[in-house]
């Protein structure tokens, strides 16, 4: 004979079902029925609070188990040596010059001018101009080569620096050497101090630079190499 299941015994004790006729003459689902019940009320009962004793004991045994804890305590922080900042602190200054050199496309124009612009005299290894105004010096050796570039300002820079380390003793155009066939004419105002080459944004070209006032005043004009025209010039 086949029994009820839980399900349906569930759903007669809800009262969500009528009790069939076979729970009538089957003590076996009348037993379940009663354990069904019984389990019911179990869950329905609100909890028992522990005895004052036992809650005692629990509490005594944590309080007991915290204290017998292993601690390690902690280190304090040691300091760091001061050779570190000192380190630091050079490592973020050449960084700053880095980035300063960068922005001015490898050459630093304030420093060159500076240099260019500053009293000399012949005898500590700079130029002084006839005049006595400070000045800037020829260069010694005829054909300065630029390399590739593309910016003018940086082609004014080179030429400072290659002015400002010249050693001669006044601005000759004797110190540039003669005059080859295939230079583009010195058209410029003021006095011819270098000349030299360069390709510039990809096209071969001329630098020619000239002292103009005032005093440590400089022009360059880049010319292209065939035909002579003006491609870009700078005044400082």
């Amino acid at each position: 004979m086949a029994h009820l299941d839980d399900e349906i015994l569930s759903a007669v004790r809800d009262g969500e079902q009528a009790a069939p006729d076979h729970l009538a003459s089957c003590a076996d689902c009348r037993s379940r029925l009663e354990e069904l019940d019984r389990v019911a009320a179990f869950v329905a009962a609100p909890p028992e609070p522990p005895s004052s004793g036992h809650r005692d004991t629990h509490v005594a045994a944590a309080l007991a188990a915290w204290d017998q804890r292993a601690v390690t305590p902690l280190r304090p922080r040691s300091r760091p040596p001061a050779w570190l900042g000192a380190a630091a602190a050079v490592l973020i200054v050449g960084a700053g010059v880095a980035l300063l050199v960068n922005s001015l496309g490898g050459s630093s124009r304030v420093v060159h001018e500076a240099a260019v612009n500053a009293p000399t005299t012949a005898a500590g290894g700079r130029v002084a101009l006839s005049d006595g105004a400070r000045g800037v010096a020829p260069v010694a050796a005829p054909g300065e080569d630029f390399g590739s570039q593309n910016n003018v300002d940086i082609v004014m820079a080179q030429v400072r620096d290659r002015l400002s380390s010249s050693l001669a003793s006044s601005p000759s155009a004797a110190a540039l050497g003669p005059a080859q066939p295939t230079d583009c004419p010195a058209s410029g105002p003021g006095r011819l101090v270098l000349r030299g080459t360069v390709d510039f944004d990809g096209n071969a070209a001329q630098v020619l630079a000239y002292q103009v006032g005032p005093p440590a005043g400089i022009r360059i004009d880049i010319k292209a190499a065939a035909g002579c025209s003006l491609l870009a010039s700078r005044t400082t």
